[in-house]
């Protein structure tokens, strides 16, 4: 791609770069992934988009139908590398019922969590995966279904006038027309 976006338009005839081009951007791979990516010094989260676009992102990533609110709350945070992990479980969830706002997402979730065992004289790096249990899972759900929105108390000084506003403004014609009117 790189190689045909430097050289593609010398060496082409621009009827023919721009067939390949557009080709190359109507390429639709049916699937999106998320790569989670696990070394001794780092986790990297690579998107691979429909397109075939690949995007290293920093602490999170979302795909499918929902991606686009689901990405909306995940924003909504600040994430450091060292959160813990029931805050980013949290998180996610939180972002994934948000996005079942989307009639195309379905209400199916599952987590699964990648460790690495770091004992000094481990030899190799060990991956450890585990599923959320069922109590986990509920856990969480409770926490984020169970947000009500807060019962909030309208008080009239809450509003004052706005300064451009003029004090004694004259009615308006449909102020004028309501008045004319016989009841």
């Amino acid at each position: 791609m790189e190689e045909f976006m430097a050289v593609g338009k010398d060496r082409l005839v621009r009827d023919h770069y721009d067939q390949i081009w557009e080709e190359i951007r109507c390429v639709n791979l049916g699937a999106q992934m998320i790569l989670p990516v696990l070394t001794e010094n780092e986790a990297v989260i690579i998107v691979i988009e429909m397109s075939g676009r690949v995007v290293w992102v920093d602490h999170y990533g979302a795909i499918g139908t929902g991606a686009n609110i689901a990405d909306v709350v995940l924003a909504q945070r600040d994430y450091d590398d060292d959160m813990p992990l029931m805050d980013c479980l949290y998180r996610v969830y939180e972002a994934k019922v948000a996005a079942e706002k989307n009639p195309s997402v379905g209400d199916s979730t599952a987590f699964e969590v990648v460790t690495i065992d770091r004992e000094v004289n481990a030899g190799p790096l060990r991956y450890r995966r585990f599923d959320l249990s069922e109590s986990g899972f509920k856990y969480i759900d409770r926490r984020i279904r169970g947000k009500k929105f807060p019962n909030l108390e309208f008080r009239p000084e809450f509003l004052e006038m706005d300064e451009d506003e003029p004090k004694d403004k004259p009615p308006s014609p449909e102020e004028k027309r309501e008045e004319n009117q016989c009841t």
